[in-house]
């Protein structure tokens, strides 16, 4: 994983190599929409991962915001989600993370346990508020 003190988040950078590490060091072009703070709290949005809740201030690490996904980055087709600490992560396909599926192999294109395409069972269930469930592993 990019030593913390190597990440520049200011850039949205990792000058040292990471050539299977932390995508934010593999590509600029990454944007965050979504933040929750550190704590016991699970992400108060319930669109499912729709993304167009819009909350709180950007600017703000210790409270959740969240911007429109679309109106961010137009046309995206990826999602990464990623611990605070960066250590663990996935990229996924807008595919594998959006649709309705229960218990049910979803691509992971790579992530902090495989640097290779693979799958977990996740969760994103019609009218389950809670959902999607995402992991590395199947949940």
């Amino acid at each position: 994983v990019c030593a913390q003190e190597h990440f520049n988040s200011a850039k949205n950078i990792c000058p040292v190599s990471c050539e299977v590490n932390f995508p934010m060091c593999l590509s600029s072009s990454w944007k965050r929409v979504r933040h929750v703070p550190p704590g016991n709290s699970w992400h108060p949005a319930i669109d499912q991962l729709v993304g167009d809740e819009v909350y709180g201030n950007s600017v703000e690490n210790g409270i959740a915001w969240s911007k429109d996904f679309e109106s961010e980055v137009p046309d995206y087709n990826e999602f990464l989600f990623a611990t605070g600490d960066k250590v663990k992560w996935l990229v996924a396909p807008k595919s594998s993370v959006l649709g309705f599926y229960a218990n049910s192999d979803r691509t992971i294109t790579r992530s902090s346990i495989n640097p290779k395409e693979h799958s977990a069972k996740w969760y994103r269930r019609q009218g389950s508020k809670e959902d999607p469930w995402i992991s590395l592993t199947d949940h």
